[in-house]
């Protein structure tokens, strides 16, 4: 969520009574067995064969584990006979991955919006990834008439006093008529005062500085403001007006939504912040990710850190908001794109001539600074590594209407990058993004066993990555997630 609505009045409350719980040292009776994975003392000594081990530089035929950290890694029988000399050669746990597996360093995301999940997890989400962000793929029915669906569904599970709050929405990616005068943000709030929903409705949209409401949300509105913002508009109808002229809220007028939502429901289930932080912490290891970024004051991190674990959570030195246009950072020469889609076909339906500039262009990028890392805007979109990967490579759009060859389908592919240097932007170059770049990102000798068994080698030609998938991922050592495909 951009920090536009996460400092937002309206959330303010929220991350205040996390600080709250933090400073108040509340201890969490309830941890899976995932979290005590890290509280075992005596790790076991790994030797890991066959497949295919990619450092983040070279490939390798074996890997000895110990306490948690990579003692050797190199052929099979000069590793081998390291781990026979610690004294571990009998109680040695020895696995052997299939042929056609791929061990690849962990992946990393150096900036994640954590706490805005935290913030918005009772509301509803209303991006074109399902309502709880986590397909990997945008949804093919993507429409008013699914928004329509989700928020019918969602109203029914709200108390009566309650507003019904979404947010995530895309109105670039919903039906476009260009046939006639009126604009996606028109029809949306048309749309919504045409719902039978008998409640105040407002709908965040992606990037978080627009708010749609629908009429009895903006009537609320108007009995809440003060003296000098009323003299502006003398009358309920006139005020009407500027919020169609204005299509919705804007980001400064988002203090109006904190006079008037309910404050019970800016409080709500705050019991439930340790168990929702290891959810998506399980959702981010299934996808191969062990290290995470999150911009957050101390107490705050310390907070994540404590209920997400094994995930490793680090303080991110991105503060910049570079959500926008990808550009490579001049202060810490950081190029940080998400990924490609979403603008070539906003480009393609209003008949603009695709330009690079703004398709994220990765080689022109790499080229000019080789600290080039990815991310993803979560919540709002799933924590999908592979899925960032396969666009940096592939280049191929997966929301495309008109475009039916797989050539079409390409945006720029003199733009793509090699899979090594697509890969170093979700594990090395990620991690040099955080204050502990030193410790994750790479698999070396002296440094920590994070890791991802990949189901196939992507560097074998006939590889496709959107068939890839995470059979394994493993933190300190040990394995915290296993497919139950493998």
């Amino acid at each position: 969520m951009p920090s536009a609505l996460l400092f937002n009045p309206l959330v303010q409350y929220r991350f205040d009574c996390i600080q709250k719980v933090v400073e108040e040292d509340v201890v969490f009776d309830r941890f899976n067995d995932v979290c005590s994975i890290e509280e075992q003392s005596d790790l076991n000594a790994t030797f890991i064969v066959k497949g295919n081990i990619y450092t983040g530089e070279q490939h390798h035929e074996a890997m000895f584990i110990q306490n948690g950290i990579v003692e050797a890694i190199g052929n099979y029988w000069s590793v081998l006979q390291l781990a026979k000399d610690t004294g571990f050669a009998k109680e040695l746990n020895t696995i052997e991955l299939a042929e056609t597996e791929c061990v690849v360093p962990g992946f990393v995301l150096p900036r994640v919006d954590w706490l805005a999940g935290l913030a918005t997890h009772s509301w509803i989400h209303l991006g074109p990834f399902g309502l709880q962000a986590n397909w990997q793929h945008p949804m093919p029915n993507y429409n008013l008439n699914y928004i329509g669906k989700a928020i019918s569904y969602y109203e029914k599970s709200l108390p009566a006093n309650q507003w019904l709050i979404g947010y995530g929405l895309d109105a670039e990616l919903l039906p476009y008529t260009p046939f006639d005068n009126t604009d996606t943000e028109e029809h949306l709030i048309n749309f919504l005062d045409s719902l039978a929903v008998q409640r105040p409705i407002c709908i965040f949209e992606k990037h978080g500085n627009v708010a749609y409401v629908n009429s009895l949300a903006a009537t609320a509105l108007y009995l809440t403001l003060d003296d000098a913002e009323r003299a502006r508009y003398p009358n309920i109808r006139l005020f009407l007006r500027f919020l169609e002229q204005n299509r919705g809220l804007r980001s400064r007028q988002f203090s109006w939504l904190a006079k008037v939502i309910p404050a019970d429901q800016l409080n709500l289930s705050f019991q439930s912040v340790h168990e929702l932080s290891q959810n998506y912490a399980f959702e981010a290891i299934k996808q191969g990710i062990t290290t995470i970024g999150v911009r957050a004051d101390e107490s705050l991190l310390s907070l994540v850190n404590h209920s997400a674990k094994p995930l490793k959570v680090c303080k991110t030195l991105l503060q910049e908001d570079t959500s926008t246009v990808p550009t490579c950072l001049m202060g810490t020469s950081i190029a940080y794109p998400d990924e490609i889609g979403f603008d070539g076909y906003n480009l393609s339906r209003g008949g603009d001539k695709l330009n690079t500039a703004t398709l994220f262009p990765y080689r022109t990028i790499i080229e000019q600074s080789p600290m080039m890392a990815f991310s993803c805007e979560f919540p709002e979109r799933p924590l999908g590594a592979l899925r960032l990967l396969n666009h940096a490579v592939n280049r191929e759009m997966l929301t495309a209407p008109g475009y039916v060859g797989i050539a079409q389908r390409k945006l720029h592919p003199e733009e793509a990058l090699p899979l090594s240097s697509a890969l170093a932007c979700i594990t090395t170059n990620a991690a040099r993004c955080l204050e502990s770049a030193n410790q994750f990102g790479a698999l070396q000798a002296g440094g920590a066993a994070d890791f991802v068994v990949l189901s196939e080698n992507p560097f074998i030609h006939s590889v496709k990555l959107d068939e890839v998938h995470v059979n394994q991922t493993w933190v300190d050592g040990k394995c915290v997630y296993e497919s139950v495909i493998s």
